[in-house]
């Protein structure tokens, strides 16, 4: 359960840190 949880926050946290990177790139 606690992996699970972590993933979620990690998956959150990349979304996060690629939308950030798209608006650099662009």
């Amino acid at each position: 359960m606690e992996i699970r949880r972590n993933n979620v926050w990690t998956i959150r946290w990349m979304k996060k840190e690629l939308s950030v990177k798209i608006e650099f790139f662009v």
